[in-house]
């Protein structure tokens, strides 16, 4: 489905998609699958990250088809990828993204193998299939499918795939914005976020994420009168910070655009 809709996404900001044909989309249902289950299979973990391994897969995937690649990486076993399909350049580029590593797994939790990327009841079982190497791989196949069909673009198409996302974002997008940041100089981003509402497993709609929350956090300070648990005392340290505390967890801030 992202796929679909990142063709379709594509096909509007470019203004001049034209293709004579329709893909083969069983054929390119059986093409993801098997792209998706072999990156699953990497541990790329992070900590502590391993993500050459899902870099050197999708990098051969895409020169196979004639998609030029670039690596760039802060330390050498934790690259960041990006491939660029021309356009005109009538429009600034578009960026697609998807972040290669995983967060840590706790094996005795799991049914099937974390890097197992087993098939059953209709669902793949692995780390990273939801976050974010299902991004990844859709990614990857929007790039291959707009150079197959010899899409006609006004924009380059970008797509980066990071590393780090999972605590060491100084390796990844901190690294390409701060130190390579033409490579992926773009007017929009398609990226992480968003998620599709299924009822009764039919989907009911997708969701659009154009914001994201970033923690911070903040130390709460009160001060009293030292006493005795015999003397309740109004400037009562420990019940001031309570009730700030609450404030706190009520407060919405107000949004900024």
């Amino acid at each position: 489905m992202r796929i679909a809709l990142l063709v379709a996404a594509l096909a509007s900001t470019s203004l001049t998609a034209q293709n004579a044909s329709q893909p083969d989309w069983a054929k390119l249902d059986e093409e993801t699958m098997r792209h998706f289950q072999a990156i699953l299979k990497v541990d790329s973990t992070d900590p502590p990250g391993r993500e050459a391994g899902v870099v050197d897969y999708v990098k051969q995937v895409l020169e196979k088809d004639g998609i030029p690649v670039q690596i760039f990486a802060k330390e050498a076993h934790r690259p960041n990828l990006v491939a660029r399909i021309k356009g005109t350049g009538k429009q600034r580029p578009l960026l697609i993204m998807g972040h290669s590593d995983t967060v840590n797994i706790d094996p005795k939790k799991w049914t099937h193998p974390p890097f197992g990327a087993v098939r059953d009841g209709g669902y793949v079982y692995g780390r990273g299939t939801v976050d974010d190497k299902d991004n990844v791989v859709s990614s990857l196949m929007v790039m291959l499918m707009l150079k197959r069909l010899n899409v006609a673009l006004d924009r380059d198409v970008i797509f980066l795939m990071e590393a780090g996302e999972e605590g060491s974002s100084s390796l990844g997008i901190q690294f390409m914005a701060n130190e390579h940041f033409e490579a992926i100089d773009a007017e929009f981003c398609y990226a992480e976020g968003g998620s599709v509402t299924r009822t009764g497993g039919v989907v009911k709609f997708a969701s659009v994420q154009t914001v994201e929350k970033i923690p911070r956090a903040i130390s709460v300070t009160s001060r009293g009168v030292a006493g005795h648990g015999s003397v309740p005392l109004e400037d009562n340290a420990l019940a001031h910070l309570g009730e700030a505390v609450g404030k706190i967890a009520a407060w919405t801030p107000p949004m900024r655009l």
